[in-house]
């Protein structure tokens, strides 16, 4: 749970901004967190309505505005669909690796 009061102050003034904070604030809000999105990528915020119900929100669309289109909820879940095999991938690289022309490590 997020406690820093500067912090909990921007992040209302934040949420005001989504294109979607009618339904995103519902039946308004009673704490900020931060926790891993439900797509299992990197945390992001979340806000925890009174009652009790969590939504994730983007600080970049509070900014922009921007609702995702069909087409970016596509790509979102192609994405999700292969992150294991992205892991797989990157693991069996065994990072770093020594670059054959001038020897210092690749990351």
């Amino acid at each position: 749970m997020i406690t820093s009061p500067s912090a909990i102050k921007k992040l209302h003034l934040l949420i005001v901004m989504h294109p979607d904070a009618e339904r995103k604030i519902g039946v308004g809000v009673d704490h900020f967190k931060i926790k891993r999105n439900a797509l299992g990528g990197d945390s992001g915020f979340w806000l925890v309505c009174s009652d009790r119900s969590e939504e994730s929100f983007s600080y970049e669309r509070c900014f922009t505005g921007v609702v995702q289109s069909p087409h970016d909820k596509v790509c979102e879940a192609l994405r999700f669909a292969v992150r294991g095999q992205m892991r797989a991938f990157r693991q069996g690289l065994g990072l770093p690796l020594q670059c054959s022309v001038s020897e210092p490590d690749i990351i």
